[in-house]
């Protein structure tokens, strides 16, 4: 299924293909344990879309890379994997890869 990979270490958005398998998720988010997130921006969509993260991100020492997206007031540590919400069963995305790079306010490096 479409789905969209944001990495704010190189700063990307790229489309790739998830199999909607936990492998997958681990695979793109590059972490040990996730979490999925909503946003309130208009480009998600109500009930269309959401992303998954590490859920350990702000856990981590040392630097790391966190991308602050528009709306949102924490940032999020590490890479981001947008998919479409289908009643809680995961689908197509809805998002373009502008889309997603749009919603970004910025990237940066924090110090945990």
């Amino acid at each position: 299924m479409k789905a969209i990979l944001l990495n704010p270490s190189t700063q990307t958005v790229t489309e790739v293909n998830h199999d909607n398998t936990l492998d997958s998720i681990y695979n793109h988010l590059d972490c040990r344990t996730f979490t999925t997130f909503a946003m309130s921006h208009e480009k998600m969509g109500c009930s269309k879309n959401f992303a998954y993260c590490d859920d350990e991100g702000l856990l981590q020492s040392g630097i790391v890379s966190a991308t602050k997206f528009k709306g949102y007031s924490s940032p999020i540590v590490g890479n981001v994997l947008f998919v479409g919400d289908a009643f809680g069963e995961s689908r197509d995305t809805t998002l373009s890869v502008d889309e997603v790079k749009d919603m970004v306010e910025s990237y940066g490096l924090l110090d945990l």
